[in-house]
């Protein structure tokens, strides 16, 4: 379909700013591009990785601080803008340069970060969210694939499987943020027809894991004591990962 750029006002949190966008993009000159929503963590970078090994189109790495280190060896073979995910204008004039068919949203603050500024947390994670969606919405992107995490669940829930149906009543604001973002997705898949997805991402495990979280020392554990340093586990000493009673279950 064609997609119509359109010169508007916006009003958020702040001064007013304009958004000019002329003419539009016929259905036949759209790219094959993915756009990265955000990608400073771990797994974001892995996935660019991944989408160059597949060969599917060109991609876009979109951060406010693209770090070298994650760029190691595929920089010239990425297309980087810089931008905020908390700012609406960045986002649209990532999405409407780019013209992705699928955007990869890994925009967000950790747990840590999150509870010390939760203010912060919402113009990241939760506006962020709606920046892309919104985004993706006007300018005709097919799909966004969207990180959530465990934390949507909380503490205190008795069955060890967690679906759907389990109850979310996250204790961090981090948590509660990604509740957010999975209702907001599932909205604008009914009223836009937008093909959201989640995937609500349990501890991740591999090296160069940095950004501060709750459960970031299961890879700092294994990636320090590779390296011959001694690591302090930072947890009461009665806590089990995974839960035993899983394990009994699933393996016997």
């Amino acid at each position: 379909m064609d997609v119509l750029r359109r010169s508007w006002q916006y009003r958020g949190a702040g001064p007013v700013f304009d958004l000019s966008f002329t003419t539009k993009v016929p259905a036949n000159e759209r790219s094959e591009h993915v756009c990265i929503g955000y990608w400073r963590r771990w797994i974001g970078a892995q996935v660019v990785r991944i989408l160059l090994e597949k060969g599917n189109g060109q991609t876009t790495v979109f951060s406010r601080n693209p770090s070298a280190s994650r760029l190691d060896g595929i920089a010239d073979e990425v297309n980087v803008v810089r931008g905020d995910v908390g700012d609406f204008s960045h986002v649209l004039n990532a999405v409407s340069t780019t013209k992705p068919d699928v955007i990869y949203h890994f925009g967000a603050m950790l747990s840590v970060p999150s509870d010390a500024d939760p203010s912060a947390a919402i113009q990241t994670n939760a506006m962020g969210t709606f920046h892309v969606l919104e985004a993706a919405r006007i300018f005709g992107v097919k799909q966004v694939i969207f990180a959530s995490s465990i934390a949507v669940y909380g503490t205190g829930i008795e069955n060890d499987v967690r679906d759907d149906f389990t109850l979310q009543r996250p204790s961090l604001i981090y948590g509660a943020t990604k509740v957010f973002g999975e209702h907001l997705g599932l909205f604008y898949k009914r009223k836009y027809g937008i093909d959201f997805r989640g995937l609500r991402y349990p501890s991740i495990i591999g090296p160069g894991v940095s950004t501060p979280g709750v459960v970031q020392y299961t890879s700092q554990v294994m990636e320090q004591s590779a390296k011959g340093r001694p690591y302090t586990m930072k947890v009461p000493p009665e806590l089990q990962t995974p839960s035993p009673k899983l394990v009994r279950r699933r393996f016997s």
